[in-house]
């Protein structure tokens, strides 16, 4: 699922392409998933969770919070970089997918709005004369990280995804010390 729909994008991508693609009969396909729609988003589930591993596994070994914001930006810009047929497929095709395939990735961005809210409590006890954090801030860091990202990707660029890595540092810094 992940190599067709990378390379194909996600409406060219059929069961049987699946199927052959995996060397694998019809029948066992639909022992596993109820139609392309759920492989595709059980592919996404299991490669946000190993993102999210990834990601925050950098993060928590920092030494400051301006420290794990680099060390999370770096991490994530690096997965994407490293991943093209995977940057594809899950930051320009799911919108693509339907509602479903869009909620499923607004769920998964939760372990990175909480990792944004710890870092700016972790700034607010350095720093308590900063200003609260607006609700909204982490959801707003997360998608427009995202879309900036998906951005290189639609137009062919995925392999300058890190050279986001300052700005998006500098962006993350300065709204969560702000």
């Amino acid at each position: 699922m992940l190599e067709l729909v990378g390379s194909q994008g996600y409406a060219a991508t059929s069961v049987p392409q699946v199927v052959a693609a995996a060397k694998a009969s019809r029948n066992a396909f639909y022992e596993h998933f109820k139609d392309k729609e759920d492989c595709f988003l059980t592919m996404c589930a299991e490669e946000a969770a190993n993102f999210s591993d990834e990601v925050l596994a950098g993060a928590v070994t920092a030494g400051d919070w301006t420290e794990a914001a680099r060390l999370a930006v770096r991490r994530a810009l690096n997965w994407w970089q490293a991943r093209p047929l995977l940057a594809r497929a899950y930051l320009v095709e799911i919108p693509l997918v339907g509602p479903r395939a869009v909620e499923s990735r607004s769920l998964a961005y939760a372990p990175f709005e909480q990792l944004l809210l710890e870092a700016a409590k972790w700034a607010r006890i350095a720093n308590p004369a900063l200003r609260p954090l607006p609700a909204r801030a982490p959801h707003f860091l997360i998608t427009g990280i995202t879309e900036l990202i998906a951005d290189l990707v639609r137009q062919g660029r995925g392999d300058e995804v890190a050279s986001l890595e300052e700005d998006l540092v500098n962006i993350v810094i300065s709204v969560l010390g702000n």
